[in-house]
């Protein structure tokens, strides 16, 4: 979802739940065959750098906006008991699919 913006955790989640409910299965392998290296100490993480361009001294700055959109597509994805509500938000293509439910 292109509308997903300054977003760290949700991105994954979101993107299980469409291929999912398209039609999609998932496999994982009885052993690790690979990793996510989550230390950041040899390099600055996203959301330092982003601060540093970014954010001047008053907390309404556009990337803080544009975050905020996006975690709220997420929870309308993500969210099973709003489900028929004529305020949910609407995802167009990145919404749910028809073929499983959650």
């Amino acid at each position: 979802d292109p509308n997903l913006e300054y977003i760290f955790f949700g991105e994954e989640s979101t993107m299980m739940a469409r291929l999912w409910t398209h039609g999609y299965d998932f496999f994982t392998p009885p052993e690790t065959v690979i990793y996510h290296l989550w230390t950041r100490a040899y390099r600055p993480t996203f959301w330092e750098n982003i601060r540093c361009t970014e954010e001047p001294a008053d907390s309404d700055v556009p990337w803080k906006r544009r975050q905020a959109a996006a975690l709220r597509r997420v929870r309308a994805l993500l969210d099973t008991t709003s489900a028929g509500d004529p305020c949910a938000l609407d995802l167009g293509p990145f919404g749910l699919g028809g073929d499983r439910t959650l």
